[in-house]
């Protein structure tokens, strides 16, 4: 009310508007008593029993809903004892609804006013529904059920706007939270998983169903924690959980044409539109989706562009493609197909086809200092513009076959071609600081542009069998990825350096143009077999072999100031790097569940070998390139371990503990200067050695069903042995080292 006056009155400015305030003020102090008078102080009270046993009802759920549009306004649940009470109402009508599984949904209509200020509803007894008793069974009726570790909420008892999608509607959901960029939270936890009954829709990115499906479709939305899907095929509890979301359809919006657009314009030329239409019948369902606009918002997961983007500077051009939205401006055009069918009884189909395209423009001033020689430092003042652009096709096929109630394949083939572009420009100067001056030691500006194609070809395998003893099961799973690229690019960047008098002590003036090519195979084959004594204790032994070849090819060649042409080799840049990873794994693990808690211990041993590569153009022998060839062999245990332990449906407490290897990368192996930048140049090292880490996760959880309310403490430890860090040796160079190791002497040339 006060900003309300304050706006009234700052644009009154003549006698006649000061008229209109006097006439305003006696409706102002009107509106402002009224507001008291509806101040909420209504309550409602009661006490569930059951119909035969006479005994209270615990968790079940008391639904406060006004009559006049069906929008609820309050839950709450009982408690031990069957009872309830429900505070701060406003005057007004309400439907009040019991629900409670197994049993017959009790309502009764109450009236909150100024003569009735509490209503006390009694001993209220709910009868038992034979037919429904432990069976999920959607009421749309009822604005919130609580069933097992499902919370269920009926869609049309949460107002939203026309036009409005899931992720509008998800937002007024008590428990659930939805971030800027449409990441979505639920009882505090992230949302990985979102489903259209039951059925990944475009994949496995959530938001596209968020984004895509439109509120006036949905009949309600389940919140629960998910098995894996190695314990849904076991039928073992595995203790793994992870949050997710089913939206489920109108029955009537399960069948025919539907669909939505949005338009809409801003000044200085922002725009947004969106296309969403379907096709649902029974169990085909086609989908196209499509959108674009210039105000940093997309509507898919940025993974889904850069993924395997291998680069002519990779580093450069990843660091800036997975930039999310609101770092520099973003314009993003999305299109997508999805198709889902059931052929026969024992075929699932599902494919799509994404379209994704951003563009990003940066701009950037920096400001750096380094100290050196513990007397001497300097500081750089630079700026940039980077403009990156990206685009991507996905065609993703996911096909099960059921041979038969105890045998299955999984084939989930997928084709990737990309596309991006990258042009910068960097402006920067230097000033080095000594005890006895302060002077200009170097300037530069560069022109860096590049492009690149890649292909990308992945081919997963999985037959599964289960037999009739409960627990006893066998995969057998392959796994294949293949990946090209080429790319081009030019770079021009000239360097200036000075004397502490100011003239100019050298210049280098690099330009030249190269082209790269990249190459990825890797081949996995695992299988694992799970085994189960009594019904405590399971017992997995599984085996894992890898094989993973790589490769990049780099021609350079400067510019001929003669020719006019790039026809001089560039001996610096131009490189060729071949890298071959092995590995044969094996492993098993023990898992004792009990009724309030479970643990899981288990150990793999690695053997591997890493062989590594590098024809350098700079190492000359005898007039021939130089062949640096790096072999590493590894023996490793990766020791798990899991202890969860269950206070309540509602609390728990996980205590976690896993050793991992993480071998360096070919980007971070390969000894080859960036020299994108001269000022800040970097060089991976061939003499890396792999990582191993000791990683324990403690959490404690507790949800309270009533207020939504949750409390998520998270304690987090890790130690890694030969850690892959950056190490500076001025301000120019950075290479990478194991921490913990003698440094590797960077090569001459370099």
């Amino acid at each position: 009310m006060r900003w309300f006056i304050t706006i009234l009155a700052s644009n009154v400015q003549t006698k006649t508007g000061m008229r209109r305030i006097s006439l305003l003020i006696p409706l102002f102090l009107l509106i402002f008593f009224s507001s008291l008078a509806q101040k909420p102080s209504g309550a409602v009270k009661g006490k569930i029993t059951d119909s035969t046993a006479t005994e209270p009802l615990t968790s079940a759920v008391v639904s406060v809903i006004f009559t006049k549009d069906s929008s609820i306004a309050t839950y709450t649940l009982t408690d031990t004892k069957g009872a309830f009470e429900i505070n701060n109402l406003v005057n007004d009508n309400y439907k009040i609804s019991i629900s409670l599984l197994g049993f017959e949904t009790y309502e009764q209509f109450i009236k909150i006013s100024g003569d009735t200020q509490l209503v006390d509803m009694g001993n209220i007894i709910l009868n038992k529904n034979f037919h429904m008793l432990d069976t999920f069974v959607v009421n749309s009726e009822v604005p919130i059920q609580i069933i097992g570790d499902t919370t269920q909420f009926n869609a049309s008892a949460f107002k939203t706007v026309p036009n409005a999608n899931a992720e509008d509607l998800l937002k007024k959901l008590p428990g659930v939270e939805v971030d800027i960029d449409g990441n979505v939270k639920a009882q505090g936890e992230s949302v990985t998983k979102i489903y259209i009954d039951g059925k990944e829709f475009f994949g496995n990115d959530p938001k596209m169903a968020t984004k895509n499906i439109t509120a006036d479709m949905i009949q309600s939305v389940q919140v629960y924690d998910d098995m894996s899907d190695q314990a849904k095929f076991t039928r073992i509890d595995d203790g793994s959980r992870t949050k997710t979301i089913n939206i489920v359809l109108k029955k009537n919006r399960r069948k025919g044409y539907f669909g939505r657009a949005i338009v809409g314009a801003g000044n200085d030329g922002l725009y947004q539109s969106a296309l969403a239409a379907n096709r649902f019948y029974d169990t085909r369902r086609i989908s196209l989706v499509a959108g674009s606009n210039n105000i940093n918002k997309q509507n898919f997961t940025t993974n889904d562009i850069i993924s395997k983007m291998g680069g002519f500077s990779a580093s450069k051009q990843i660091n800036n493609a997975s930039l999310p939205a609101g770092n520099g401006l973003t314009t993003s055009t999305s299109a997508g197909i999805n198709y889902l069918d059931k052929v026969g009884k024992k075929i699932e189909i599902t494919g799509s086809y994404n379209f994704f395209e951003t563009q990003n423009r940066k701009e950037q001033i920096r400001y750096r200092e380094a100290t050196f020689f513990n007397d001497s430092s300097s500081t750089e003042n630079s700026s940039s513009i980077n403009v990156t652009s990206n685009r991507n096709h996905q065609f993703n096929v996911k096909i099960e076959y059921y041979i038969d109630s105890m045998n299955s394949i999984l084939y989930t083939p997928n084709v990737s071609l990309q596309h991006s572009q990258n042009y910068s420009e960097d402006s920067a100067t230097s000033m080095a600081i000594t005890p006895s001056k302060t002077y200009l030691a170097n300037s530069n500006s560069s022109n860096y542009k590049s492009q690149r194609d890649g292909l990308n070809i992945g081919n997963d395998i999985l037959y599964r069998r289960k037999f009739k003893k409960t627990g006893r099961t066998f995969t057998l799973g392959f796994s294949n990825s293949i990946s090209n690229s080429k790319g081009s690019g030019t770079n021009i960047s000239p360097i200036n350096f000075y004397y502490p008098n100011g003239t100019i002590s050298a210049v280098i003036d690099q330009n030249f143009e190269s082209t790269q090519k990249t190459k990825s195979n890797s081949n996995i084959i695992t299988t694992s077999f799970t085994e189960m004594f009594g019904k405590k204790i399971v017992m997995e032994l599984n085996y894992a072999y890898t094989n993973k070849h790589s490769n990049s090819d780099k021609d350079a060649f400067d510019y001929n100031k003669v020719t006019k042409l790039f026809d001089i080799v560039n001996r610096q840049q131009t490189n060729y790097f071949d890298n071959e990873f092995i590995a044969h794994r094996y492993g098993g693990n023990f898992r004792f569940i009990m009724p309030k808690y479970s643990f899981q211990a288990g150990t793999s041993v690695q053997s591997s070998s890493i062989d590594n590569k590098s024809i350098r153009g700079i190492y000359q022998i005898n007039g021939k390139d130089s062949v640096i060839a790096t072999k590493q062999r590894y023996t490793n245990l990766f020791p798990t371990a899991n202890f969860t332990y269950t206070f309540s449906k509602k609390t728990n407490l996980r205590i976690s503990y896993r050793g991992r290897t993480n071998q360096p990368s070919v980007s971070q192996l390969q000894d080859v200067p960036d020299l994108t930048n001269l000022v800040r140049i970097r060089i991976g090292n061939a003499a890396l050695k792999q990582e191993f880490g000791h990683t324990v996760n403690i959490s404690f959880k507790t949800l309270n069903p009533i207020t939504f309310k949750y409390l998520n403490v998270a304690i987090n430890a890790t130690q890694t042995s030969n850690k892959i860090v950056n190490a500076t040796d001025s301000l120019t160079l950075t290479t990478l080292k194991n921490l913990g190791l003698p440094d590797s002497l960077l090569r001459p040339g370099v």
